[in-house]
């Protein structure tokens, strides 16, 4: 909404750039969040010290995508050059993309990190969390975008970076909430963060579509 008033190149710029990461990021974060059905059935089977292993092996697979979608950032133009928009969207295109790339990691590590609220069919602080990093995100755009109360105005870079911003802020709220003393002592949120391979090739095996 705030690049429809800001110029109509950062909206059609904006648009098919925003479309095409979350499609890459959703091949991620989808299996990043699968972590969830194994949460599930540890609680199920009453194995709660298994719950923090398991969302581990999500949040290294969040950093392995991550790395992959960060690494898109190094040809933002060569991608955009083949939809064929006007050499100026192209230009806000490219520049949109490195800002939502390189945060990519944060909505894939969000992911695993909010498998352990709903493998528990707790989703109150999942959307609490949202909620709040969503308030974020639309006063930086506020800020950013058109240099607002003294910021400076960076278009549809300010919208990238209210993103980016945003994204890291929801993981981060989440995190403050699972790597509690008592999550640990119960699920082993942080003393379970050691690689499992056997588990991580379960989690590649039945999340990836």
């Amino acid at each position: 909404m705030f690049l429809s008033w800001y110029s109509p190149d950062a909206l059609a710029a904006a648009l098919p750039t925003g479309m095409l990461c979350f499609t890459l990021i959703s091949l991620f974060m989808g299996t990043s969040g699968y972590v969830s059905t194994f949460i599930a059935q540890y609680i199920g089977a009453s194995r709660p010290e298994k719950v923090g292993p398991a969302m581990w092996q999500g949040i290294y697979f969040s950093v392995l995508g991550g790395l992959l979608i960060a690494f898109t950032a190094l040809f933002p133009k060569t991608i955009f050059s083949l939809i064929g928009h006007s050499p100026e969207v192209q230009i806000l295109e490219s520049e949109y993309w490195v800002y939502l790339t390189l945060g990519g990691i944060f909505p894939v590590a969000q992911g695993a990190v909010a498998g352990f609220f709903s493998g528990r069919g707790k989703t109150y602080p999942i959307m609490w969390c949202t909620f709040a990093a969503t308030g974020v995100n639309i006063a930086l755009n506020y800020l950013l975008i058109f240099g607002n109360l003294g910021m400076p105005e960076m278009g549809i870079s300010g919208a990238g970076l209210s993103t980016f911003i945003s994204g890291l802020l929801n993981f981060l709220f989440l995190s403050v909430l699972v790597f509690t003393n008592e999550n640990n002592s119960k699920y082993k949120t942080r003393s379970g963060w050691k690689f499992d391979p056997a588990l991580f090739k379960r989690l590649i095996r039945y999340g990836l579509p």
